[in-house]
């Protein structure tokens, strides 16, 4: 056998592969086929396990009201005339599903059936979605191939292998899936496992889906489950770089079929196998994790690269252990150990020398919710940049890491600063890196910021001819330490007073060049963060004076 390319047939195949106890494509013959067909009733299994009427309805041979009470008797005829198909030379046309030739009718075939069954037959038959899911037909074009002038040209071993979807298929987010994967053998295992699973609960009178009240993240727990067997099998091997899975989402009932498509791309499936390379308290986390995700939001932060609720305290609960907390920053968010660091250094300020009393009021996951503790957090900031002990880039790697002028996520970086607050004793400050590569997902110091910042402590501190000249010591009283007094007239005074004594190519001094200067890349003026990032640059600027002993 061979791909189709086709989600359904696929795992129709890999199905029956399960059975046969194959581990490709290549590996399973007809013959294979055929004995997985006489070893496992699939006529009994379809008829009990619900999945099947979602795939096919109600009116194909198991299920129409008229072939009772022989619907199970028709329909392991069907397939039966299938096989024989199969196993015919293919001379004839080419199926639109594989690509394969084939010289099969299904009219024809139907009709023998028909006749040895006395079913009265209406005219021609033609391959309907009661055959194969989301497939169209004359005068039915309601489903995701609608028919045109004539029906699909569909082979015997396509609608053959679609038989076996319902016991190598689960439910996520309320609807079945088709695992596909550049992978073959990923792809073929998964199935497996999803094809044992399903054999139990059918042999335990179980009819329910698998799936239906595990939650969308169960596919996670399939996938870590599989990959710490691998780890036992083959203890070197490393999850290929090109490997990603595909789950094709889809219904097939009433006027609401429909089909979409979710890559858990390589990034997301080497957090996985990590995982399962880990210690047991990393994957227990894990697990937790995963039996509390019931909406599958868990399962998108992976796939997507967004940070996850879940991570963080909440009320009593202090969040995942640090361990897990920070591999997930750092190969699912993107966050750098420099940005967890500088949030690291924040927290261990922000709890220094504070009572029981005072530790109980900022060790909240509500503690940002106020302004008080922002400006707190942000005063801290600003000190250890004066300090020497982080700069503004420490600054830029937590709070900016779209790439994008002053469109700061100010939610994910003080959540972080957050987190360690109420996990004051993992501050440890670590510089170590881990075996996995990360995006860094951070910008510098954007040239226009640092640019102004540096012409008006020239202005002010160093330029005797046309500046202020006041010095070091009243740029720090003056300005450093009532910066956050500061607002946009007081900019757009300083920069009218720049614009008249100097030129710059990088950061144009006219009325363009200030709207230029105070609005984000999406239009938007911020001046607040402006200011802020500005105030940073100004103390890393104060800090550098002094450390090249330019003070003396």
């Amino acid at each position: 056998m061979k791909r189709s390319g086709n989600p359904f047939v696929d795992t129709g195949l890999c199905t029956i592969a399960a059975l046969a106890d194959k581990s490709s494509f290549e590996d399973l013959k007809i013959e294979d086929i055929e004995e997985a067909f006489n070893k496992y009733d699939i006529a009994t299994i379809n008829k009990e396990t619900k999945s099947f009427t979602m795939i096919f309805g109600t009116n194909g041979p198991l299920f129409q009201n008229a072939f009772k009470p022989k619907n199970k008797e028709i329909y392991i005829d069907f397939l039966k005339a299938l096989l024989i198909e199969m196993k015919k030379k293919d001379t004839g046309e080419i199926c639109e599903i594989c690509g394969e030739k084939h010289n099969f009718d299904i009219d024809i075939l139907w009709r023998e059936i028909a006749k040895k069954h006395n079913i009265k037959v209406n005219g021609k038959k033609y391959v309907g979605r009661d055959f194969f899911p989301l497939i169209g037909s004359i005068g039915n074009d309601a489903q995701a191939l609608p028919s045109a002038s004539r029906m699909l040209n569909i082979c015997p071993k396509c609608l053959f292998a679609v038989n076996y979807i319902p016991l190598g298929t689960m439910l996520i987010k309320g609807r079945l899936i088709c695992i596909e994967s550049t992978s073959e053998s990923i792809m073929i295992d998964l199935t497996k496992g999803i094809v044992a699973e399903n054999l139990d609960r059918i042999s335990g009178g179980n009819k329910e889906i698998y799936g239906k009240k595990e939650g969308s993240s169960v596919i996670y727990l399939r996938l870590l489950e599989y990959f710490e067997l691998l780890q036992e099998v083959r203890k070197q091997e490393s999850l290929p770089e090109t490997v990603a899975i595909y789950l094709w989402l889809f219904s097939n009932a009433g006027t609401g079929a429909d089909c979409d498509m979710i890559e858990i791309p390589n990034k997301p499936l080497k957090f996985i196998w990590e995982v399962s390379r880990k210690s047991q308290s990393f994957r227990n986390e894990f697990l937790k994790l995963i039996s509390k995700d019931k909406n599958g939001s868990l399962f998108d932060c992976i796939s997507y690269g967004w940070d996850y609720i879940g991570l963080y305290p909440k009320g009593k609960y202090k969040g995942v252990i640090p361990e897990f907390y920070e591999y997930f920053q750092k190969y699912i968010v993107g966050k750098t150990p420099k940005a967890l660091n500088f949030a690291k250094k924040v927290a261990a300020v922000m709890i220094s020398g504070k009572e029981e009393k005072e530790l109980s009021r900022i060790q909240k996951s509500d503690v940002f919710a106020y302004s008080e503790n922002k400006n707190l957090a942000k005063s801290i900031m600003v000190d250890l940049i004066l300090n020497g002990n982080a700069n503004i880039v420490d600054y830029l790697e937590l709070f900016n890491r779209n790439d994008k002028y002053l469109n700061t996520n100010h939610k994910e970086g003080f959540d972080t600063i957050m987190y360690y607050l109420c996990n004051s004793d993992t501050l440890e400050v670590t510089e170590e890196e881990d075996s996995l590569d990360y995006k860094v997902k951070s910008i510098n110091t954007h040239k226009k910021i640092k640019t102004f910042a540096e012409l008006y402590f020239k202005y002010y501190v160093l330029d005797k001819e046309n500046g202020a000249y006041k010095g070091i010591e009243k740029f720090k009283k003056n300005i450093l330490d009532n910066f956050k007094n500061f607002d946009e007239y007081w900019l757009k005074d300083n920069f009218s007073k720049l614009a008249d004594i100097y030129e710059c190519e990088t950061l144009k001094l006219d009325y363009d060049g200030w709207l230029d200067f105070i609005t984000d890349e999406e239009g938007n003026k911020n001046i607040k963060e402006l200011m802020f990032q500005l105030r940073l640059a100004f103390a890393e600027l104060y800090r550098e004076y002094i450390k090249e002993g330019k003070l003396a």
